[in-house]
């Protein structure tokens, strides 16, 4: 996630997360990743995550991208609907 998505998107669910600039420890890591679980609450947050994550990994080179679709936070189950959701959303942005 880009650090200027999770600073909007934490601001607008007021949620504190902690500054990112580097990690000193795995506690700081584990910190700014449970809020960047946090903040993505709605469709077009985890929309928007997917379609940067993507457009960033083609900026840089890549020809795969792989994400994961565990949650730790919460272990979600994820359900035929939302795994449609997840799916159709990437599909959108395929050429």
């Amino acid at each position: 996630m880009r650090p200027s998505t999770l600073a909007e998107l934490a601001d607008r669910a007021g949620i504190t997360v902690p500054e990112i600039r580097g990690y000193g420890s795995f506690t700081a890591f584990a910190d700014t990743y449970l809020a960047a679980c946090q903040v993505l609450q709605t469709r077009d947050d985890f929309e928007r995550l997917v379609y940067e994550v993507v457009e960033d990994s083609v900026l840089d080179g890549a020809v795969w991208v792989e994400p994961s679709l565990l949650d730790p936070v919460t272990v979600v189950e994820w359900s035929e609907s939302s795994l449609s959701t997840l799916f159709s959303t990437v599909a959108r942005y395929l050429p």
